[in-house]
């Protein structure tokens, strides 16, 4: 038996599910539309991710433009290209998220000691004592300029080590307590922690000037993607401020702030559907349940998200059509969540608004994502190349025709995830991979830290 008949067996169950829970014609044809979509998939990418770890590290290398250049151009300076936390989180995740989708499994629970022990030494090296964590290609002072790199190096750092249940060398700005202050006798023994707060956090007047500073209208996706790396730090002052005795939070605070442009037709904060829209509210809109409130207009954002992806609006990046499928997701989560017994029938009735639909959906998913189809069974970010920056600092090679594992990871994870659980079909997600290809994985990262050792 072929690998391919063998993995087609493994998934066949879950094919039969699918069509058996939605029933009818219906069931069948969206039942073959998974499987077609499970097509531009291939358990060989395992090779080409691996390639890309650094054995010396124990970190991965964004894409094989990273790996293969000591330099790049980039403004007119010359930037060092490395190995960065959020492409090793991110790669780690990959594997195991296509054996289980869904899944929220810690690395501990799928690699072996040694393997996640070195990404933990390595996060612990880059960290300052202000808390935030600074990669040595990229200074500090660049760093800090950078709100949203900086902050979104602080989660994906914090992520790991609270995955793990280890501590960062100091205290984090969104709340990880660094075993400086843990290894105290006493709490009056304690130091006091450095970890830095922003200067626009500070306080409701400090905040609100910082949110005047940014156009919803017109910039929803950059304004949101910035506002939303900061969650963590967010939730963190908020935190404190009630310990404080303040009468206010900042996440209500925001969430009022984009409630007063949000467009009741799109849902979003444009006034006509696009990719663009629906990412903005992506972004932004996923911090109402993060303060535990109801979104203004689910119906419209989700109807929106549905129009994007039967849409024929050429895709422009990868997150064109993941981040559709990312905000129906989420739109459905807060329904839940805060809304209620209503909420949840409203839940289900876009639900059944989607199966409707489904086959046609998945079949435009697929078309688009195979746009951005790349050698050794990977994804790039843009149409022809991988992405040249992650969050305004300098990855990769201009133009380099490549996958890089932040694409690969939305393409062959991320959307294929959130398309099913958006469909009410998560329980019946087909894998991707077995243990066994968990199992060459680790054997393949092994034998890349041999290699740096001979």
């Amino acid at each position: 038996m072929s690998k391919t008949n063998l993995f087609e067996r493994e998934r066949s169950p879950y094919y039969k599910a699918i069509s058996e829970h939605i029933g009818g014609a219906l069931g069948r044809n969206t039942a073959e539309a998974v499987a077609d979509l499970y097509s531009i998939y291939s358990e060989d990418v395992i090779l080409w991710l691996s390639r890309l770890y650094d054995g010396k590290t124990g970190a991965f290398y964004y894409s094989p433009s990273a790996r293969d250049n000591e330099f790049v151009e980039f403004k007119g300076r010359r930037v060092s290209l490395g190995v960065d936390v959020e492409s090793t989180c991110q790669a780690l995740g990959f594997v195991a998220r296509a054996i289980r989708a869904g899944d929220n499994i810690p690395p501990k629970d799928i690699y072996p000691d040694r393997i996640y022990r070195r990404v933990v030494d390595f996060i612990k090296s880059i960290q300052h004592e202000n808390g935030f964590f600074y990669h040595p290609q990229w200074d500090k002072e660049w760093i800090d300029s950078q709100t949203n790199r900086r902050a979104r190096d602080l989660h994906w750092c914090s992520t790991f080590l609270r995955a793990v249940g280890e501590r960062p060398n100091f205290d984090t700005p969104d709340g990880l307590r660094g075993e400086w202050r843990s290894s105290a006798p006493c709490e009056a023994a304690k130091p006091e922690s450095k970890a830095e707060l922003p200067e626009h956090l500070i306080d409701k007047e400090h905040f609100v000037k910082y949110l005047s500073g940014f156009d919803m209208k017109s910039t929803s996706y950059h304004s949101g993607n910035e506002i939303t790396t900061q969650t963590g730090i967010i939730l963190e002052r908020d935190r404190i401020l009630r310990a404080e005795g303040k009468d206010y939070s900042l996440m209500d605070i925001l969430c009022d702030w984009m409630s007063e442009t949000l467009n009741p037709e799109t849902g979003h904060w444009e006034s006509e559907d696009s990719y663009y829209g629906v990412s903005g509210f992506l972004k932004a809109g996923s911090m109402y349940s993060d303060a535990r409130r109801i979104m203004p207009y689910p119906e419209a954002s989700a109807r929106s998200a549905i129009r994007a992806v039967l849409s024929n609006e050429p895709v422009k990046s990868i997150t064109d059509i993941y981040n559709t499928w990312y905000a129906i997701s989420i739109i459905l989560g807060n329904l839940r969540l805060f809304g209620g017994d209503d909420g949840k029938i409203r839940a289900e009735a876009l639900i059944a608004e989607i199966i409707e639909k489904a086959p046609e959906m998945i079949e435009k998913t697929k078309a688009k994502l195979s746009v951005f189809s790349k050698p050794g069974c990977s994804f790039s970010y843009l149409p022809d190349c991988s992405s040249p920056t992650s969050q305004d600092m300098p990855v990769a090679i201009r133009g380099a025709r490549e996958g890089d594992i932040n694409a690969t990871g939305i393409a062959v994870n991320g959307t294929r995830d959130r398309m099913l659980r958006s469909m009410g079909l998560d329980r019946f997600t087909p894998p991707l991979f077995t243990a066994v290809e968990k199992n060459i994985f680790v054997d393949l990262l092994d034998a890349r830290c041999k290699e740096k050792e001979l």
